[in-house]
Parts: C-alpha cells; structure tokens; sequence
C-alpha cells in the first residue's frame, strides 16, 4: 500500500474536485490518501473567499456522502492553504511552503489541478515541478478531464460518468522534469 498526502486545487466547481478525488481512489486503489488539504483562495484583501468557503463546504457534504470516498480524511479549515490568488509568485510559494509543512519524508504528494483556474491551476503546476526539482519530493499532478465538456456531463457526479465520460490523467513530475532536460535532485 502506497501513502501519499493529497491537495486539491479548489475553484468554484465542487462537482469537479469530488469527481476528480473519486476517480483517483476508484483507479489507484493501492494508494491510501493519508492526508488531504485543500488549497484554496483568499480575497484581494486577504480574507477567506466566501466562494471558497461554500465550496469547500460542499465538497466535504460531497465526499461525506459518497460511497466512492469512504475513509478519506476531510480537512478542516487548519488543513488549508491559503493562496493569494491575483498573486502568481505568492501563489506558488504559498503552495511549496504549505506542502513542506504538512509533508514528511517518506510521502509522495499529488497535487490535484481539476478545479483550479487561471493563476490558481498555474500556481499548483509550477510549484510541483519546483517540489520535485529544487526539492527531491516525488510529486504528480492528477487532472480528471471530461471527455465531452457539455453541461450534461459537467453536472454528473464520478458514480453517473462512465469510461467513456472522464478520465484521469496523472504527471509525474519527476518525467516532466526529465524531459525538459531539468535532471533530477535527489531527496534529503
């Protein structure tokens, strides 16, 4: 049994991020989600966003009933990371600061981008690649994608999609790394 600590991007689409963590447990059953934060915006005063605050509300109301997330963990508010979101290089080094925080040595962490947008679904990407190359800490992204992006099949929960409907796609960031010709650093 693989561990790995998990944090969803979370943007204004519930349905999005319960899909994505669902699909994620349904295909990876070998991998038990030992810790799962949420990273979410602030406003441009540096408040909790009222939106992220209802989301994220949902989201555990989601996977509380969801017979797909039985014994997932649900974060509380102290298991958040707070980004500026008009801030991209705030974003980022919240995120990596948040994640060394939270993650021990032996953790592989997946950085789940669905519901993320715009600076927020960026911010979560760059600071992954820069986790695992300045930092050694294996780390993949997860993006569960729709196969047809309709308004049908965006209202459907992961039980009513079908193969056929979404997907999940996962980056190891270890072989983006590699590709780009940036190495390898070891952890530690």
């Amino acid at each position: 049994m693989e561990y790995v600590d998990y944090y969803a991007v979370v943007g204004v689409s519930p349905i999005a991020c319960v899909n994505s963590l669902c699909s994620f447990i349904s295909n990876f059953s070998d991998v038990h989600i030992r810790n799962l934060s949420f990273i979410v915006s602030l406003t441009e005063s540096g408040e909790p966003s009222p939106q992220s605050m209802k989301t994220t509300e949902s989201i555990n109301y989601a996977l509380s009933i969801s017979t797909s997330a039985p014994s997932l963990p649900r974060p509380q508010a102290s298991d958040y990371i707070w980004i500026p979101e008009a801030d991209l290089e705030g974003a980022i080094r919240t995120i990596i600061e948040g994640v060394l925080s939270r993650t021990t040595d032996d953790s592989r962490v997946i950085v789940d981008a669905t519901a993320g947008r715009k600076i927020m679904a960026s911010s979560a990407v760059v600071a992954s690649l820069i986790l695992s190359y300045s930092y050694g800490i294996p780390v993949a992204i997860n993006y569960y994608l729709l196969k047809s992006y309709d308004d049908e099949a965006r209202r459907k929960s992961f039980a009513e999609l079908g193969e056929h409907d979404a997907m999940t796609c996962i980056f190891e960031m270890s072989e983006v790394n590699r590709r780009l010709g940036f190495g390898r650093v070891s952890r530690g």
